[in-house]
């Protein structure tokens, strides 16, 4: 085992240590809670004249544990019970001469405010009057902006991978550019995400019953609960109430099941293999070779129980999955150098339509073969070394392949206790964990074999306090854990790059990372990039509710302490890379041969550190009932971030004004190295009004400010400055010759070793030569996020409502990376230096780059959302959601996805000129339709027809459901990228010129040979001139887009009243449609006549899936 697989792997002692004392301080009585993640019910009790019945008791009973809620009505005949765990519940009221009234079953979703108003009769009170009902659809008291997906929907409907994440995409404004990362399998970390009302991925906040649930590095979710252990959850897309903070995007909020008077749980075992499964589209593009499908062995199982401890008081519930995927030996196509390339002989790719040329002439090579003398000995070393692949064909593209295992084991589960002390006083606690683990193996020996482990424990306790009728306490603490590491090592691979490939400077035994833009061959080898970060995050609250006239309000006070720890050998990682593409020789491979990288890459060996920082928060929450049809929701939340501080000030900062580093706590310098921010952004006012205009019919309007601190992931942070272990690089785009070769190795770039703090201030070449620095702006803060709403929603029936709305939101303040050293583009050929380094150019002269990060990006959302939902009834429940919209921003943000969209750059093309960078979001959709439909089938016994049927026809007939799920959906937006740095400046983000309209062929078949589609026509754009940008915008052109249905069919057969069977079969994209990624939208070949690769469609997300399942209900 390698060193950095060792660090990947050893636990931290210290979390364990700090689970153990909150433990311990949560059973000596500490108390302190969190967000919404109970439901309300309020109302006016009334006489039957409609006058107002002051000091009715009022008694909420849990109908599953016979927990009693008791509050009174006001002077306004009003009363509020806050802080109901979900679930079903049964409201009397009794008065002085009136008759008892009961309503029952009311069915309360997670954070939902019923409305439920009583008139009492006249009468004695040991009458009762029982009127059968259920909570109201239509939303009369709040105005947040939100779907709620309640336990049967989330267990219904097919999942690909039993991730409750999945259904996040139900909700208007939810989209997701990677779908197939919900069918992986890895439930947490940096896979599923989705992107909410306009907002990178990283934007939302993950709750689990109301506590923290985020990777606080880099804001992923960390738990992923299995579906059958979850209540409900419900996402909020805008306006969320003064409770929630830290989010631009959604707060996905679940809650965990508790145990009842009556014992029940669940079985189960998911089971998928290949033999079910059709063949994907990009496996069969070349006639006479297709590749069977992806081999697959698949398996989810475990269970669920829960009941009574004592009755009425103590309840536990307790849930476990195992995951095992097992992806064995799946092959793919592959693109290696031929046997003719492979002794420096050209000529094919010349008669493909590539124009080569000698890069010291400028002129073909003789016979289109390049001289022995002239060629890399160590290019020819891996082209002919026994690891490297041999064609199976005469193909130019598409003439090798690659066999993939992949594994991913998971064990997860919850343990959770509630515990009803009096009427007063109710407990509960949970604790959650999971690991997973997720190692892939290739064929290809100069491939690389990812490592990948996340492992999460989630701790919450609660204690709620009735101290009066209209008073009431509800405090929690939490603690999250979660760790995310990723190893590559090559496989399959004996010796040492050193000695086999003759690379000088390697600091490991890995092949470096070798990549190819704008030509045919595939990449190879691996940048050993290790990435290890641990973090947890202590949240603690208390929140006071209060019922004053026809005032509900919440008082609280959150906050957050999180450590944040990390592991990052940089993005160039401790292997290396080395890239090439067209600049030299108007070929890649060519470039390779000849061993002319355009750009040489090493990171550090891995120096550990640490990062901490607070959130505090204070907040008031008013739903002020002006009358029986008109609400205010008025709230307003004070929330500050401090600064990242480094746990041993083990971090520097450069300040690009004076030239020089600063360090931390000295010479007037804070220990975090930029300032806290204390403005405007956080006072954050939440103001809503809904009203009912008539009696099926409300209108809702809203406004509020949220802010949001990006985590910016680990791999612009201060720590990774000298003196700690740096990483170097160099880029030569904007030369007509490499100064270094492949060759040469690392040894030319290499940051020396010895430096110090003294060096550093001195300027010491040690420090600096060839290095990577980072710089954080002196005034990076939160971004503030406007958002607001308008909604008008319409009762269909008591089971079926429909809703239209607007939502908008303006983001200001986006954390941006800049690239401080670009060149200032003068004129055309004319550059002059960074003006970041007026006062200090001899060091800039030896740097490499210097990656600043700043707040001034932007973004803006406007979108027309409509949803139609109906609640079961006659067997049947549906949501159905259209969404259109246009999300434009000056920024793609830090992590871009791949799929279905190309991943964008972070970086501007021209760092002095953020206006250029404008354009749709690379997530943005125009149009999407989506949504679910659940249908028990009204035949067999207890149904609409065969009622009284006997047990033998209703075990054939009877117990049948249908689950659907749609999605139809525009393309995602893509920037089309250069092969060169044509402006000189040293330009991260290099776009083409359009010199026509984007032409969209979509499915044009390639031709000239090649297989796949042309998506776009490469003719209508071309490399800039030489001193000159790119003239294409952001996101220029739409990539194709999805038409999907995945689909269930489920037949229960029942035992006895209480217990139940249900098979089930389950087709994921059930009609087989291509779902196509995206195009290739970099390397422009104006000299090949049939356009390059640019615009080529070779890949697809999966075919059709079936996976069959059991499931034992008691």
């Amino acid at each position: 085992m390698n060193t950095s697989h060792s660090r990947l792997v050893k636990r931290h002692s210290g979390v364990r240590a700090l689970i153990v004392f909150i433990l311990a301080v949560c059973c000596s009585g500490f108390s302190a809670l969190a967000q919404e993640v109970t439901a309300t019910i309020t109302g006016i009790v009334t006489d039957p004249t409609g006058r107002i019945v002051a000091n009715a008791d009022i008694k909420a009973q849990d109908l599953d544990r016979g927990t009693i809620w008791p509050t009174r009505t006001n002077g306004s005949g009003f009363y509020t019970i806050t802080r109901l765990p979900v679930g079903r519940y049964e409201v009397r009221v009794i008065s002085p001469g009136f008759r008892t009234a009961m309503e029952s079953p009311i069915e309360l979703q997670l954070n939902q405010v019923a409305s439920v108003n009583i008139k009492l009769v006249l009468g004695a009170a040991n009458e009762t009057v029982q009127v059968t009902s259920e909570a109201p659809l239509l939303q009369t008291d709040t105005t947040d902006v939100g779907t709620v997906i309640d336990a049967r929907t989330n267990v219904s409907l097919p999942l690909a991978s039993r991730n409750y994440l999945q259904l996040t995409l139900l909700t208007p404004g939810a989209v997701t550019v990677q779908p197939t990362g919900f069918q992986s399998g890895q439930n947490a970390g940096q896979v599923a995400r989705p992107e909410i009302n306009g907002n990178r991925f990283d934007a939302n906040s993950y709750l689990l019953d109301g506590m923290d649930n985020n990777d606080a590095g880099s804001n992923y979710v960390a738990y992923s609960p299995q579906p059958d252990a979850i209540q409900e959850f419900r996402v909020l897309t805008q306006n969320a109430p003064a409770d929630f903070g830290n989010y631009m995007g959604g707060v996905i909020s679940a809650s965990i099941k508790e145990g009842t008077n009556s014992f029940h749980g669940s079985a189960f075992e998911f089971f998928r293999n290949d033999v079910l499964n059709a063949n994907q589209w990009m496996n069969k593009l070349i006639p006479g070779s297709i590749i069977p499908r992806q081999k697959l062995r698949w398996n989810e199982f475990g269970g669920t129980i829960g009941g009574p401890i004592l009755k009425d008081k103590l309840f536990f519930f307790a849930d476990y999955q195992g995951e095992r995927f097992d992806f064995p030996r799946t092959t793919s196509t592959i693109t290696v150098f031929t046997a003719k390339e492979r002794t420096g002989d050209v000529s094919e790719l010349v008669a493909a339509g590539k124009t080569i040329v000698d890069p010291q002439t400028g002129l073909p090579f003789a016979d289109n073969v390049i001289p022995q003398p002239r060629l890399s000995q160590t290019a020819l070393a891996i082209v002919n070394s026994q690891y490297y692949p041999t064609p199976i064909n005469g193909l130019l593209q598409a003439n090798a392949h690659n066999t993939t295992a992949v594994k991913t084991d998971s064990d997860q589960g919850d343990g959770r206790i509630d515990y009803a002390a009096s009427v007063k006083d109710h407990f509960m606690g949970r604790f959650s964990y999971s690991d997973l683990t997720n190692p892939t193996v290739n064929s290809f020996a100069l491939d690389y074999n990812p490592y990948n482990l996340v492992s999460t424990w989630n701790f919450v306790t609660g204690y709620t306090r009735t101290i009066s009728p209209n008073l009431l306490n509800d405090a929690r603490l939490g603690v999250n854990y979660v760790r995310v590491g990723q190893n590559q090592t090559t496989s399959n691979f004996s010796g040492d790059a050193t000695s086999l490939f003759k690379i000088p400077g390697l600091t490991t035994s890995f092949l470096p990372a070798m990549s190819f833009s704008g030509g045919y061959v595939s990449n190879f080898g691996t940048k050993e990039s290790v990435t290890d970060n641990y973090d947890t995050s202590v949240q603690y609250s208390d929140v006071v509710n209060w019922v004053r006239g026809k005032h509900s309000m919440r008082f609280g006070f959150q906050g957050w302490r999180i450590r944040t720890n990390g592991l990052f050998n940089g993005s160039n990682g401790q292997a290396g890379s080395f890239g090439f593409n067209t600049t030299y020789s108007g070929s890649p491979e060519t470039d390779f041969l000849l061993g002319l990288p355009t750009n040489v890459g090493v990171g550090n060996l891995g120096a550990e550190w640490g990062q901490r920082n607070n959130v505090f928060a204070g907040f008031v929450q008013d739903d002020w009932k002006v009358t029986d049809r008109l609400t205010f929701n008025l709230g307003f939340r004070y929330e500050t971030h401090t600064p990242f501080v480094e746990a041993n000030d083990k971090e520097v900062n450069w300040d690009p004004q004076t030239g020089t580093f600063e360090l931390p706590g000295q010479n007037g310098n804070s220990r975090a190295l930029y300032n806290s921010y204390n403005g405007y952004g956080n006072y954050q006012p939440r103001v809503g009004v809904a009203y009912q205009l008539m009696p099926k019919t409300t209108v809702r309007a809203s406004y509020g400010l949220s802010s949001f601190m990006e985590g910016t992931g680990l791999g612009l942070r201060l720590p990774g400055n000298p003196p700690q272990p740096i990483a170097a690089s160099a880029n030569y785009s904007a030369l007509g010759y490499p100064t270094t070769t492949l060759d040469q190795g690392f040894t030319p770039i290499a940051v020396p070793a010895g430096c110090t703090i003294a060096g550093l201030e001195s300027a010491a070449p040690n420090c600096y030569k060839g290095a990577i620095i980072y710089s954080w702006d002196k005034h990076v803060q939160p971004a503030h996020s406007n958002q607001w709403s308008l909604f008008v929603q319409h009762e269909l029936s008591p089971s079926a409502i429909v809703q239209v709305g607007y939502v908008g939101q303006s983001t200001t303040h986006l954390t941006n990376a800049e690239l401080l050293t670009q060149l200032v583009w003068d004129s055309p050929g004319v550059v002059s230096p960074s003006p970041f380094f007026a006062q200090n150019r001899p060091v800039i002269n030896q740097l490499a780059y210097i990656f600043g990060t700043f707040a001034a990006a932007h973004q803006n959302y406007n979108a027309l959302q409509t949803q139609m939902q109906g609640r079961l009834n006659h067997g049947l429940s549906y949501l159905l959601s259209y969404t259109w919209s246009r999300c434009m921003t000056n920024s793609q943000g830090f992590w871009g996805e791949g799929g279905q969209s190309q991943a964008p750059s972070a970086w501007w093309q021209n760092t002095y000129n953020p206006s250029g960078e404008n354009g749709a979001c690379y997530y943005n959709v125009k149009g999407v339709f989506t949504g679910y439909v659940i249908y028990d089938l009204p035949f067999g016994r207890g149904r609409q027809f065969g009622t009284n049927m006997n047990r033998a026809a209703d075990a054939v007939v009877g117990g049948w459901k249908v689950n659907v799920i749609p999605t139809f959906r525009g393309g995602f937006p893509l920037t089309l990228s250069s092969n060169s740095d044509h402006s000189g400046t040293n330009s991260f983000q290099n776009r083409p010129d359009c010199i026509a309209s984007p032409h969209v062929l979509h499915k044009q078949t390639i031709g000239n040979g090649f297989y796949g589609y042309r998506w776009f026509d490469p003719a209508s754009y071309q490399e800039p001139k030489d001193g000159y940008f790119g003239n294409c915008s952001v996101s220029s052109v739409y990539g194709p887009g999805e038409q999907n249905i995945d689909a269930s069919i489920a037949k229960t057969f029942s035992i006895t009243d209480h217990q139940n069977i249900e098979f089930r079969t389950e087709f994921i994209n059930a009609f087989n449609h291509v779902i196509l990624d995206a195009p290739n939208n970099g390397g422009i070949d104006i000299a090949n006549p049939d356009g390059g690769t640019i615009g080529q469609i070779k890949t697809s997300e999966g075919a059709r899936n079936i996976q069959f399942a059991l499931k034992y209900n008691f």
